[in-house]
């Protein structure tokens, strides 16, 4: 989903740090996007981590700031009431990008970077105090333990540093196999300290004792890996929401919700007491991914979550109850991607007035079997459609149909509807679908581009108008979305494209060599014929003649002198 996302520390707000560098914030009440951030270069030095604070000393306002870190190894301030960068952090910050970003106290931050350091900034001066040496690792995640004035550094180990005049390692504790992806603090008031760790393609959670050397003191198991995690305290009560990622993409998924009723009873392995997942139409279309989830702004004793679901264009959020003695369950929500107009369409339906005088019994009649009409196929239906209609009207009747089809998942009326090869009555159902019906649509056109060749026309001609038509919505589910739908159809198409070239070149030599063969083997007449004029020039003819015959005349020629002069001779 992104770099990182967070609820603000009085939950009103929700941020999310996009991968190409936007922050975004959203008002949880009214399901609104209140401020899109897009900084200067957002492209090449885009922001890498951030976390909320409220003003303190030396900041005027008194309202949320966020701090950012930057791929320059600095860290920037936004401030949420004016919604734009407030001013950028001075000193000397790291050498790399910023990996991780933590606040300690009400005047301090700490930050660490890809340079195998970690740097203080003073919240009152904004601006670099020291940095600390920590060997060769570079930390992906890092948070303060206030009661112990220590910082937590995750890598493939958590490295526990003190935070006095000389900083040093105070311990190290290994368990996860991957980097570490999230850290939660979790404090009691017996001065005890935890720590809620998730890592990277890992579907375990680890529960730390801060001043302990074994190893975790809890695992949780879940389904697939985490993508966002929160920790509530209620006296010796712990929750922990943990929302895993989509099989098959980084978007959200299910929440799972592991309550622990009292810390020092805690088992060494947990399973989720409650998932909860959102799903549409009963979940007989498809879910609606969690991207966010917490309780800790709900009341202490009550059985309430606030969730985030849908995606990036549509994201929702609700205060829900649910059930802690139910294992599995499912909200049903409308699909957060129908627009207002569709839903508009579906209250108002248009009535069709009978138009026939026949009056019609309200009550039950029996049907004999004489009055039953045989059933028209669909097949016969489209036929009657290609001649008795116009395109708008054969479009707005195969909408509904194709509708229909995808709803209930009827494989044989989709094809069916597929098989139309009237581009403009392709182009007017396109326009009448319903922006919900659009992803089922494309699963189901990704199945036809696994068959024959036959089939691979048929979608590649759907296809075409489809992402002509509702390119607008398509381009609004942002491009993890788009990358996770049309991934494995684009890995179909450069499958059956790797050998196009190859064969192209070859279809041109043999095309050159058919030829060839053909002229030399055919009567062609334009290379066949019989001339149709001979001219024959007499002074050429006589000085070809007499050139071939030089030689002969020549040696007459000769003997004549020759016996002149010997008859001359013989006389004298």
């Amino acid at each position: 989903m992104g770099y990182g996302s967070d609820f603000s520390p009085d939950g009103r707000l929700f941020a999310l740090l996009d991968t190409d560098g936007k922050l975004k914030i959203w008002n949880v009440k009214d399901n609104r996007l209140t401020q899109e951030y897009v900084p200067d270069l957002h492209l090449s030095q885009p922001y890498t981590c951030f976390v909320w604070f409220t003003a303190c000393a030396g900041i005027q306002d008194g309202t949320l700031y966020i701090a950012l870190g930057t791929s320059e190894g600095g860290v920037d301030l936004y401030s949420h009431a004016q919604g734009k960068l407030a001013r950028k952090f001075t000193g000397d910050g790291h050498a790399g990008a910023v990996t991780a970003i933590c606040l300690h106290s009400n005047t301090t931050l700490y930050t660490s970077g890809e340079d195998s350091k970690i740097v203080e900034w003073s919240l009152t001066k904004c601006s670099s105090v020291r940095y600390i040496s920590i060997g060769r690792i570079v930390p992906t995640c890092i948070v303060s333990l206030p009661l112990s004035n220590t910082l937590l550094l995750g890598c493939k180990q958590l490295h526990q540093w003190s935070l006095g005049e000389v900083p040093e390692k105070k311990a190290t504790l290994t368990g996860h196999s991957a980097d570490v992806s999230s850290m939660k603090v979790v404090q009691f008031a017996e001065r005890e300290e935890y720590v809620v760790t998730t890592a990277k393609n890992n579907r375990e959670i680890y529960l730390w004792k801060i001043g302990s050397k074994k190893g975790p003191k809890g695992t949780f198991l879940m389904e697939h890996s985490a993508s966002f995690v929160s920790c509530s305290v209620f006296d010796r009560k712990l929750i922990i929401a943990a929302v895993t990622q989509a099989s098959g993409g980084p978007n959200g998924g299910v929440v799972h919700l592991f309550i622990i009723k009292d810390i020092s009873d805690i088992g060494k392995k947990q399973n989720p007491k409650v998932t909860l997942a959102v799903a549409f139409d009963s979940g007989k279309i498809g879910s609606i991914p969690i991207v966010a989830a917490t309780t800790s702004f709900s009341q202490p004793h009550s059985s309430n979550i606030l969730i985030g679901y849908g995606n990036l264009p549509t994201l929702s959020f609700e205060d829900v109850h649910y059930n802690p003695n139910e294992k599995k369950q499912i909200l049903d929500r409308e699909d957060p991607r129908l627009s207002r107009h569709e839903k508009t369409k579906e209250i108002f339906k248009t009535i069709v007035p009978n138009t026939n005088n026949t009056v019609h019994n309200p009550g039950p009649a029996k049907k004999t079997k004489g009055d039953r009409k045989p059933e028209i196929s669909l097949q016969e239906r489209m036929s009657n459609l290609s001649t008795s209609q116009s395109d708008d009207d054969k479009g707005h009747s195969l909408v509904e149909t194709l509708k229909q089809a995808l709803h209930n998942h009827d494989a044989a009326n989709i094809r069916t509807v597929l098989a139309t090869k009237d581009e403009n009555m392709i182009r007017s159902t396109l326009k009448r679908l319903p922006a919900h019906y659009v992803p089922s649509l494309i699963d189901e056109l990704t199945l036809l581009t696994h068959k024959k060749t036959a089939n691979v026309q048929v979608a590649v001609r759907w296809l075409k108008l489809l992402l002509q038509i509702h390119a607008s919505q398509l381009m609004a589910l942002g491009k993890d979305e788009l990358r996770d739908r049309f991934g494995a159809l684009l890995g179909i198409i450069q499958n059956r494209t790797n050998c196009l070239v190859q064969l192209t070149t070859l279809s041109g030599r043999l095309d050159f060599l058919l030829n060839q063969i053909k002229r030399n083997t055919d009567d062609d007449p334009i290379f066949n014929h019989e001339n149709l004029l001979v001219y024959e020039d007499e002074s050429s003819n006589d000085e070809d003649s007499a050139d071939e015959s030089g030689m002969e005349y020549g040696s007459q020629s000769t003997d004549v002198d020759m016996s002149d002069d010997s008859s001359s001779g013989s006389e004298a």
